[in-house]
């Protein structure tokens, strides 16, 4: 006999022709049940939009899960969606910064970037502007220089007041730092938002960053441990410790190439951090071998989106809120619904994992079908602007489509049985 928890909003009829002989643990999960230590079975279904807890007396043993190509198998298809962090096709992001306000800078590295349509970050010391304090005799390029380059589109960010390593200030010295130097940059570049922090030294601790959080939306490190990928994992970055990678002198344009392929491999966010070009200063590079680079970025058009920092960290923070529900509505469609306000752009690429996965179609709102891309057993396509939902279908009469992951449907089977049975640990009932 079958009992239900909660009441339904509709009629369950429940047809179990013969009952399978238990076999071990191994054979009641794969015929969509579990035993727990309570004596009990339980079996999450997601059909119809809506979770039914089904529960068995000990001594039925199991009944096979239904759905078409789950029948007999208690393995139906699971419908995974993924939204890919990156605007467009593009598989990495790269964001070419510099740091120490070098005159080269802005006069030879500026130009070189719009070239190619890219636009970069520009890390700047304030004192070293205005040429006061220990760079008296540190020029820089003209004040007017730096604001015509922010005019183009550039992004301006702080390398702090003084240069000073903020690890070895006090809480109150490392705040005016920083506060101080955000409110002298955006007192030069009206009209935009100094959010971007470099870390004099690449050095920072928990106090520091517990003051650059209250200021800044990011800060910037220098290159991770030797050994380690010199790009963000866009699941894992903590975007007040993003790591670069130092373009230097000794390294080769070949070198600094492989690190942006190896970003599109795992889809990472690569931040490359220059110096002094051709004039004294650390780490100094030639303008012809970042020209060269340039040239190698420009030919990976399709494959990176190349974005000054503060871009990139608020399209990340967008991407973090984001999430799409796949809710069956029948056996051959399957409403992927974008939890909150949809997005304003197409430009947004979703990845659908589906089996079989030729005989799925995606059409918006409208019925229009959307084109898809299937590639490595999963379907690619962009989201429509301003639509909710796109509706996931096919000819098929009975798939056994289930919602979302079945991991998380065990872990709501799981509390739903702890909750029920307070003898039952939630790990031995399922």
């Amino acid at each position: 006999m079958t009992t239900v928890e909660e009441p339904l909003p509709f009629n369950l009829d429940l047809d179990v022709p013969r009952v399978i002989p238990g076999r071990g643990r191994n054979e009641w999960r794969r015929a969509g049940c579990a035993r727990g230590s309570c004596g009990r079975i339980a079996a999450a279904i997601r059909r119809f939009g809506v979770r039914v807890l089904l529960l068995w007396s000990s001594t039925v043993t199991c009944a096979p899960a239904v759905g078409g190509a789950g029948i007999g198998t208690g393995s139906p298809p699971t419908v995974e969606t993924h939204i890919q962090p990156w605007p467009g096709v593009a598989r990495a992001a790269v964001s070419i910064t510099f740091d120490d306000a070098y005159p080269s800078h802005a006069e030879v590295a500026a130009p070189m970037l719009e070239d190619h349509g890219f636009r970069g970050t520009f890390y700047l010391i304030v004192d070293k502007l205005f040429q006061r304090g220990k760079y008296r005799r540190s020029p820089s390029a003209s004040i007017e220089t730096w604001q015509a380059a922010a005019r183009r589109g550039h992004e301006m960010g702080s390398h702090t007041m003084t240069h000073e390593p903020l690890d070895e200030l006090t809480y109150d010295q490392a705040r005016t730092e920083l506060h101080d130097s955000r409110e002298a940059l955006e007192n030069l570049f009206v009209g935009m938002d100094v959010v971007s922090l470099a870390y004099p030294f690449s050095r920072t601790d928990a106090l520091v960053r517990d003051v650059t959080a209250g200021i800044y939306t990011s800060g910037r490190l220098g290159p991770p441990p030797e050994g380690a990928v010199p790009h963000n994992d866009p699941l894992q970055l903590d975007l007040l410790k993003l790591e670069s990678m130092f373009l230097c002198t000794g390294d080769s344009p070949a070198y600094w190439n492989e690190a942006v392929e190896r970003a599109v491999q795992e889809q990472g966010w690569l931040i490359e951090t220059l110096h002094a070009m051709d004039e004294d200063g650390f780490c100094r590079i030639s303008a012809v071998d970042f020209a060269a680079h340039l040239a190698h970025l420009s030919s990976l058009a399709d494959q990176i989106w190349v974005a000054p920092v503060s871009d990139v960290v608020r399209r990340l923070e967008h991407w973090r809120n984001q999430t799409i529900e796949a809710m069956p509505r029948s056996d051959w469609r399957v409403d992927l619904v974008w939890q909150g306000p949809p997005p304003a752009a197409s430009d947004w690429q979703i990845t659908v994992h589906i089996a079989p996965v030729d005989d799925w179609r995606i059409v918006d709102e409208d019925g229009r079908q959307l084109p898809v891309r299937r590639r490595h057993g999963a379907m690619h396509f962009t989201w429509p602007a301003r639509q909710d939902r796109v509706i996931l279908e096919t000819d098929r009469e009975s798939t056994g489509v289930e919602s979302g992951s079945w991991g998380r449907m065990k872990q709501c089977t799981q509390a739903a049985a702890a909750r029920r049975y307070g003898s039952c640990e939630a790990s031995a009932c399922w």
